[in-house]
């Protein structure tokens, strides 16, 4: 399945039904799975109506500062030309944690400062960053869960299968604090983000022009963190 008609949450709904239906089909069983949740196309009509809606038109001036930020490249040994920019020219550098290393992102390291893994990592990435490029500021491409902020109390999207991905940019300013000074300053830059960022997107591509007219959205971030 194709990552661009689904998600990581969805990926779990799938999983969990496969197993579920194995593991009864092995004794014997029926397979009864749960009951579906609203469509995707339900999510779809609430994203409009959210679109046009005062709690979003609210989040103008946020986004339109984030537009407004005027940050560095970073330096480059070569440079390449856009007709090169394809997939069969990428190169994937992977890197895994020990067990141990997993353990101290997810559990050791987040309770002196009430933080979780994505703070962490983000501030490992603010750090690197800097000491490459010697910027105190950092603009990354962030993806969020749009099954969240969207009238969540009017519709039931736990088990519904899609790609409800959004895509927002962040501006960091950690400059050369100290250690838990940057770690503090980027999980309070990330909660900061209205709505987990989905109203950047729906700005940009669905509101009236009239409103869509007073963001230039023309932030291009180099990094991009998934």
């Amino acid at each position: 399945i194709h990552q661009v008609i689904i998600d990581d949450h969805s990926w779990q709904v799938l999983l969990s039904d496969f197993n579920a239906g194995y593991e009864r089909v092995c004794n014997g069983d029926d397979v009864n799975l749960p009951e579906k949740t609203d469509s995707y196309i339900e999510w779809t009509s609430r994203v409009q109506d959210f679109a046009a809606d005062n709690e979003l038109l609210e989040q103008i001036s946020y986004w339109q500062d984030i537009e407004n930020v005027q940050l560095p490249s970073f330096p480059k040994n070569n440079t390449i030309n856009d007709a090169d920019k394809i997939f069969a020219n990428r190169e994937q550098v992977l890197i895994s944690l020990s067990e141990d290393e997993t353990r101290q992102l997810f559990n050791d390291a987040n309770w002196p400062y009430d933080t979780d893994a994505n703070d962490i990592l983000m501030t490992a990435l603010n750090m690197a960053a800097r000491e490459w490029s010697g910027n105190d500021s950092l603009a990354v491409t962030l993806h969020g869960d749009g099954r969240q902020h969207v009238h969540t109390d009017e519709i039931d999207l736990s088990r519904t299968v899609g790609n409800f991905t959004t895509q927002f940019p962040v501006v960091f300013n950690t400059g050369s604090d100290e250690i838990d000074q940057q770690i503090r300053r980027v999980k309070q830059t990330l909660r900061d983000v209205p709505g987990n960022g989905i109203g950047y997107g729906l700005l940009k591509y669905f509101n009236p022009g009239e409103h869509r007219k007073t963001i230039t959205f023309k932030l291009q971030p180099e990094i991009e963190f998934k």
